[in-house]
């Protein structure tokens, strides 16, 4: 045959000689099915010939010889037909392949390693902090053996100690403080969050801190503290502490936005106690524009600072002081849907013994997925184990009953295999419970999973991601909806809503106009939440809006470019439905693109 053409190849009728699978030819490395097939029927070991397809002539079927060690041919052909470019993709393949196994030793030991002693030691440092295993291992045999193969000796390199792993941490951790302190000072607003954990019968605070970048305008996250706490959390324990960290890092309360920790009465009573107290009362100055606008909704009051004022409680150095205080709206959303459903489950006879049957049936499933021989007869039965919830995150649990409503088809033979009562069986009615109670639940669920987000979640997402919530669940409560089981749970979801986000919902705090700036600042919400507020809101909001811009660009003291303004990418979510669109009017854009956009909604928030 001749591998040009790539006409087919006579093959001679007797093939006792012929390779097989367990015997395979030299070039059997190259020809793995990527570039060409093996084709052991019409190959001979004996005389060293390998007869293989090639995959890019295909549906054509072309075929070609190559003998002993030798690729040439296929090489020849690729250019001939494909072009150099697949020659070389071809080339590219085997050297990532690498050598055939009975080469691998020689390689290794001509391997040259070009890195220095220092760059070795960093590349096995970061190993060991982000891997989290005990710095003992770098001792370990094992470990060892790993470089004594490698050869690493021949190279002037050499494994450091235990003691010395320890003292190279220690100095990257101070390298990195003092980074961290002057990306700080460059900072000119920064908004921390602070959590207390336990783990092994052990406790832990920690703190990070998040800001805007000057350079490119990104949000930085970094991590300030992880630190032991011992004895009992109290308020002025934990206000001691977060000050602490607060003033290593040469932050204060003029430079730090706010605070967000969960709703922990020791955190509430430690920012109320400490904390800098803001008034309710938002100042701003009268203008001809705004004459039209009734305020007496919002206890507005002239004053000619022209600034959202805030007083100070507590000792006289602003040092020794928390800052304000958030608390966490996907905590408080937890809350909401465990505490507060709850109160209602308990409080309903009729709806208490059948969610109370429900989830017992399930807990039997949940405990025999953890043990190893009902875990086998589950996995060869569904495909897949059953996830049990969490004891701190509802979301657990609403995955972990829609993962039981998914297998309600294989419910009978699972029951079975598992020898489970009849009694403590999943029933028809059953799962028409948990569908209900998954259906009423869902907007809550997508809510908490927004929320918890780490990249794309700003506090202009709040107040839009609230409004979307209300409306979902006001339109699960509409009264010509049947609900056979969870018409309570809708109404108090609703309760808990309008109840614990008050300050958020009613337009007459400063937190809900706050809220109002950061959305409308955020490109990708503006004013389309609008739709979900009173009308006579609107021009108020709109008001506040214009007035941070405003203070904004008089800060900035440089004219601003509106040409070289990126374009707002205007994607919306599934979830974020506010009903009627409303798009951003004519006298917005000029500071959407110069002020949201270029500055971000957190700096628009700063300024207020």
């Amino acid at each position: 045959m001749s591998d040009s053409e790539g006409t087919s190849t006579s093959v001679p009728q007797n093939n006792e000689n012929a390779s097989s699978p367990d015997s395979p030819p030299p070039l059997r490395r190259s020809i793995d099915g990527i570039f060409f097939k093996f084709l052991p029927e019409k190959s001979c070991a004996s005389e060293s010939k390998t007869v293989v397809q090639c995959v890019k002539c295909e549906p054509k079927i072309v075929e070609l010889k190559g003998y002993g060690n030798s690729s040439s041919n296929f090489v020849t052909h690729l250019k001939r037909r494909h072009g150099n470019d697949a020659a070389e993709e071809y080339k590219n393949h085997l050297r990532s392949i690498g050598p055939p196994n009975k080469k691998i030793k020689t390689f290794v030991k001509q391997l040259k390693i070009k890195t220095t002693q220092e760059n070795f030691e960093s590349e096995i440092m970061n190993f060991f902090l982000h891997s989290m295993v005990p710095l003992r291992c770098v001792e370990d045999p094992h470990f060892i053996k790993i470089f004594d193969t490698l050869n690493i000796s021949n190279s002037g390199l050499h494994i450091l100690s235990r003691r010395s792993l320890c003292r190279k941490i220690d100095t990257y951790y101070e390298k990195n403080k003092i980074e961290l302190n002057e990306n700080l000072k460059d900072a000119q607003f920064v908004c921390t969050t602070v959590d207390i954990w336990s783990g092994k019968k052990r406790s832990f605070l920690g703190v990070t801190c998040h800001w805007i970048s000057s350079t490119d305008l990104k949000r930085v996250s970094k991590a300030l503290a992880c630190r032991r706490f011992k004895g009992s959390h109290t308020y002025d324990r934990i206000s001691d502490l977060i000050n602490e960290i607060h003033l290593e890092f040469n932050l204060n309360p003029s430079k730090i936005i706010a605070t967000v920790t969960d709703n922990g009465s020791n955190f509430v009573k430690a920012f109320k106690m400490f904390g800098v107290k803001r008034t309710n009362i938002i100042f701003i100055e009268e203008e001809n524009s705004v004459d039209n606008i009734d305020t007496s909704e919002f206890n507005l009051e002239s004053n000619e600072s022209n600034q959202f004022q805030c007083d100070v409680h507590g000792p006289s150095d602003i040092e020794s002081i928390l800052p304000m205080h958030f608390r966490c709206f996907a905590h408080t959303l937890n809350l909401c849907v465990t505490a507060d459903i709850n109160k209602v489950i308990n409080n309903s006879d009729e709806l208490s013994l059948v969610h109370v049957s429900v989830i017992n049936k399930c807990n039997i499933l949940w405990n025999l997925a953890g043990r190893p021989k009902s875990a086998e007869i589950i996995q060869n039965i569904l495909g897949h184990t059953l996830s049990r919830p969490g004891e701190t995150r509802w979301n657990s649990l609403y995955d972990a009953l829609r993962q039981i409503l998914n297998i309600k088809k294989n419910i009978s033979n699972l029951n079975n295999a598992l020898n489970i009562n009849k009694k403590n069986c999943l029933r028809e009615q059953d799962f028409d419970y948990i569908e209900e109670h998954l259906l009423c639940t869902a907007p809550m669920a997508e809510a908490l999973d927004i929320m918890q987000g780490e990249t794309n979640t700003y506090y202009g997402i709040v107040l839009p991601c609230l409004l979307a919530l209300r409306r979902k669940i006001e339109t699960l409560a509409k009264p010509e909806r049947i609900w056979l089981y969870c018409k309570p749970i809708i109404d108090a979801i609703l309760k808990s809503i309008d109840k614990r986000f008050e300050n958020y919902l009613n337009f007459s705090s400063l937190e809900s106009v706050n809220a109002s700036i950061a959305a409308f600042s955020y490109p990708r919400f503006k004013k389309r939440w609008l739709t979900c507020v009173n009308i006579e809101n609107h021009d108020k909001l709109i008001h506040f809006f214009k007035k941070a811009a405003d203070d904004v660009i008089s800060a900035q003291n440089t004219p601003l470019n509106l040409e070289k303004s990126p374009i707002i990418n205007q994607t919306t979510d599934d979830f974020f439905d506010f009903g009627s669109s409303s798009s951003a009017s004519t006298d917005l854009k000029t500071i959407y693109n110069s002020i949201s956009v270029g500055m971000g909604c957190d700096e628009v928030l700063a300024v207020a």
